[in-house]
């Protein structure tokens, strides 16, 4: 059983609603706020992207900005579009920094 050792420590401190809850959480629940501090870094990373040969090619840029452009106002708004953002976006420029790298182009 995972969390096991958690669940008899605190057996006698926690509510058995709370004790016995066996649904996943969000992992990282500040994941918009983290993003929106990003975007500065994400926007520079898709010039960067946009100038590498290989970069060009192969990632949708004028795709990733517009995510970058149609940002939401708020965390409540962004969670509808979490996947575009997070694994889109973030994946996009991800790939983009290692096709960079993997054609000598990361200073």
């Amino acid at each position: 059983m995972d969390r096991a050792l958690a669940r008899r420590v605190l057996a006698d401190r926690l509510p058995s609603v709370v004790l016995n809850e066996r649904r996943i959480g969000r992992q990282f629940p500040e994941w918009f706020d983290w993003l929106t501090r990003s975007r500065p870094m994400l926007a520079a990373e898709l010039d960067r992207i946009e100038a590498s040969s290989i970069g060009c090619a192969l990632i949708d840029v004028p795709r990733l900005r517009a995510i970058l452009d149609d940002w939401p106002a708020d965390a409540a708004a962004a969670e509808k579009h979490y996947e575009r953002l997070v694994r889109v976006l973030g994946g996009g420029v991800a790939m983009g920094a290692f096709l960079r790298w993997a054609e000598g182009g990361n200073e």
